[in-house]
């Protein structure tokens, strides 16, 4: 399965200013729009990235935890630290906060299950403090798809 960097690099690029803590939110067309605030922000989401949150979530919600909330600036720092990783084909932390990152994968199904057979993985996932969430996946052009997930 492929997913394109090309959005991401162009969504990572345009929307700098939101990881500084700013209102706005990519239009989708590489332009940034200030008209909705950061707190209301949902971001434009790759169908594999909706599928993580809401594998992540349903996770929570069988241990009666709350949903996560996706936030737009985890979501830029998973974007960036999972494309930085499969440039460099490198599966290393980003050390920027509570973080699961992951390689080989095929899908967010199987980085789900591989996250929650992991103890350290799934503390983070079913910390009952985090509330908001960042996630990516990408898939380099020989097909390898690189993970990670940020959490606060």
């Amino acid at each position: 399965m492929k997913y394109t960097c090309l959005f991401l690099l162009l969504l990572t690029f345009t929307t700098q200013a939101d990881a500084r803590g700013r209102r706005g939110q990519s239009s989708g067309g590489g332009g940034v729009s200030h008209s909705v605030p950061l707190e209301t922000y949902a971001g434009p989401t790759l169908d594999v990235e909706k599928a993580l949150v809401e594998r992540t979530n349903a996770e929570r919600a069988r241990y009666g935890l709350v949903a996560l909330v996706l936030d737009p600036i985890l979501q830029l720092r998973a974007r960036r630290h999972t494309a930085w990783m499969a440039r460099n084909g490198s599966m290393t932390h980003s050390n920027e906060g509570r973080e699961n990152i992951g390689a080989g994968q095929s899908d967010a199904a199987a980085i789900t299950q591989a996250w929650m057979n992991s103890s350290g993985h799934r503390a983070n996932i079913l910390a009952p403090g985090v509330t908001k969430i960042g996630v990516c996946g990408y898939s380099t052009p020989n097909g390898t798809p690189y993970w990670c997930m940020q959490l606060e």
